[in-house]
């Protein structure tokens, strides 16, 4: 049935109060932006016309009569384009979200695993690092590893390209997927396309735009899972459809077992309530299940070591002991911070469906499975967001978390779509789509803005909400940002704090002394070596760094020792060769120097310095062959050096010599 105009219902009332309170949220986030609004303070990341166009928009979709000008427009726009073949309206929307995609990639990728994932997937070679990416996500990982093998063979597929491929690929599908679902629902075309849009325009599409994480197709598969279950249970498609999308669900991500309550529901439900029919089937599924997680290379073990006591995957109830955890569970944190993620995916999800659930409670047929089914997935999985202790993410794991509100979503337009007495459903429906646009727009746009992800990511470090691991990760993420950028002031600031939390780490340690090294700062450089050798540091470099101040300050003996220390580790290090060289040959030991000059240059070495240094020790030791090699090279680097050219040419004559003799 289609609405007109009239009077606004008690639930548009409400539904519009909500909304106006969504809009307070994001103009609170917008003048005083902190850790603690993170779910709606993108807006600040903008200028002041952006608001205030925002604002505008807002206020047109909101009073009714100048909405009716906008959708009727908007209704003509959308009859033309559902008229157009199924396969066609599939490849424009496809089309314009591989443009955005183009336009508007995600940068940086320094919150979440983003940046880690780029670290460990480095020139994308499969191996033990590769795997322990995808530890929960057993088929993501074949995925990866198909996607290895489209590539080109005569080059290698940075991980960036690879995961920007299946967030392509993952979004063509999801268009399909809502094109497909959407056409079958009995609405007006406009209405349709507002539902549609609601889904759409949620932080979960974030994906798609070049966003490096594992949960794309998660995302997508969730979503299809949802839909064939609604469909099923209307008697409209084959059970087999949800049920081997909850097979791939889990694959994905081992998370999804808890949506074990819905498939149940759903294959109970379609086998006439027969038990022993149903427990069969599960029992079967069960075994498949477990069979391809097994298939795929996944270690079982680490599953159940998941659940164990020592576990960090789950808050702790009452109290946060250990650095992994910022905040009990039942705690006024958690909550403020679990809000703040549902604002930031969908600021309307969860009110809507408390609204529409409360106020039509009468009207609803609590008896349809379709709604049975969707409030148990939305249960479960919002248990599952409160239980789990998400790792860094935008304050939390926002990606991963995102993925388990898409059952929420589903419900929310389930009620949108019942005959409820909610009048104008076109208006209300237009309001929402207008709120969750002008969120995403923002958040979109700030994540592919370099500038403005840097200016986010700075905010979200408040120790309330982070744990002592999670500060250790985000400070690591931007010292290491900083300093491959070269400013390593900012470098020194985060790694400074880092080192406040975690003081026992060579590998921290050893950066910030390189990053007091690029400062110029040598007696705390110097300090920071030794400390990274008392820790025992594997880093090569570390100890011929230290050789190389011990020697500075005059220390031949230890600069020596240290620099001996760092072949130890890697007897290739070819700085520790040259630094030997020169320590050996300033004792007069021209042999030891003349055999770790001529390592280092075997080894890659090409400082013009260093061979001008070997040819010296080869015309003490009087091997004037070798001499003449080391100067030849140091001239061809150094053309203009008269006096090494006079010295290059005696040694042709001391050669020519010899070889007369």
């Amino acid at each position: 049935m289609e609405d007109g105009g009239g009077a606004l219902s008690n639930t548009t009332l409400v539904v519009i109060a909500a909304i106006v309170i969504a809009v307070a949220l994001h103009i609170w986030g917008y003048v005083n932006p902190s850790h603690f609004n993170w779910g709606t303070h993108l807006f600040s990341f903008y200028g002041i016309p952006m608001a205030i166009l925002s604002l505008a928009v807002m206020g047109v979709f909101l009073f009714p009569s100048a909405q009716a000008k906008v959708t009727t427009v908007l209704d003509k726009m959308v009859r033309a384009f559902a008229n157009l073949p199924v396969a066609v309206l599939i490849l424009v929307i496809a089309a314009a979200l591989i443009t955005g995609a183009k336009l508007f990639p995600a940068q940086l990728h320094l919150l979440g695993d983003g940046a880690v994932l780029l670290r460990s997937n480095a020139l994308a070679a499969w191996g033990s690092s590769l795997e322990r990416s995808f530890a929960n996500q057993p088929l993501m990982r074949l995925f990866y590893h198909w996607t290895l093998t489209l590539h080109s063979a005569d080059t290698t597929a940075s991980p960036l390209e690879i995961y920007t491929f299946i967030d392509l690929a993952a979004g063509v599908v999801f268009v399909g997927i809502l094109v497909w679902f959407f056409r079958k629902l009995e609405r007006p075309p406009l209405e349709k396309v507002l539902l549609a849009s609601f889904l759409y325009l949620t932080a979960s599409t974030q994906f798609f735009f070049g966003y490096v994480e594992n949960y794309v197709l998660q995302f997508v598969i969730v979503t299809l899972f949802l839909m064939t279950g609604w469909l099923v249970l209307e008697n409209r498609l084959s059970t087999a459809a949800p049920i081997t999308c909850y097979l791939l669900l889990v694959g994905l991500h081992l998370g999804f077992l808890v949506l074990l309550p819905s498939i149940g529901f759903l294959v109970f439900w379609k086998m006439g309530k027969n038990i022993v029919k149903a427990v069969l089937i599960l029992s079967g599924l069960g075994v498949v299940g477990v069979a391809v997680v097994i298939a795929s290379g996944y270690n079982l073990q680490h599953l159940l070591e998941r659940f164990g006591s020592r576990s960090v995957d789950f808050l702790q109830p009452f109290t946060a002991i250990g650095g992994n955890f910022p905040y009990p569970m039942f705690s006024a944190w958690h909550l403020w911070d679990w809000f703040n993620a549902q604002l930031l995916i969908s600021p309307l999800a969860l009110v809507l469906a408390a609204i529409l659930l409360i106020l039509h409670r009468k009207e609803i047929d609590w008896k349809k499975p379709v709604l049975l089914f969707l409030l148990i997935t939305t249960a479960c999985s919002l248990v599952f967001t409160w239980i789990i202790n998400f790792a860094l993410g935008m304050a939390r794991d926002w990606d991963l978390f995102s993925t388990f509100l898409v059952p929420l979503l589903l419900l929310d337009i389930y009620l949108l779509n019942l005959p409820l007495t909610f009048t104008p459903r076109r208006y209300v429906l237009a309001v929402i789509a207008a709120v969750s646009l002008l969120h995403w727009i923002p958040w979109i746009g700030v994540n592919a803005s370099a500038e403005k992800h840097m200016a986010r990511m700075k905010l979200l470090h408040n120790p309330k909400l982070l744990s002592l691991v999670s500060q250790i990760v985000y400070d690591e993420a931007l010292a290491n940002y900083f300093f491959d950028n070269g400013n390593y002031a900012e470098a020194r600031t985060y790694y400074e704090h880092l080192i406040t939390i975690e003081n026992t780490n060579p590998r921290i340690i050893g950066n910030i002394a390189d990053t007091y090294r690029k400062l110029g700062e040598k007696d705390k450089y110097f300090g920071m070596l030794q400390r990274a050798v008392v820790l025992n540091s594997p880093d090569p470099g570390v100890y011929s760094n230290l050789g190389v101040e011990y020697a500075s300050r005059g220390d031949t003996a230890n600069a020596i020792l240290f620099n001996e220390r760092a072949l130890a580790i890697d007897s290739d290090h070819r700085l520790a060769h040259a630094n030997l060289g020169i320590l050996y040959a300033s004792q007069k030991k021209f042999a030891a120097a003349e055999k770790h000059f001529a390592t280092a240059i075997m080894l890659g070495m090409r400082e013009s310095v260093l061979f001008r240094y070997a040819g010296d020790i080869a015309v003490t030791l009087e091997h004037y062959d070798q001499a003449l090699r080391y100067y030849d090279s140091y001239l061809e680097m150094v053309p203009g050096d008269r006096k090494i050219l006079a010295v290059r040419d005696q040694v042709r004559q001391a050669v020519a010599v010899q070889k007369k003799q």
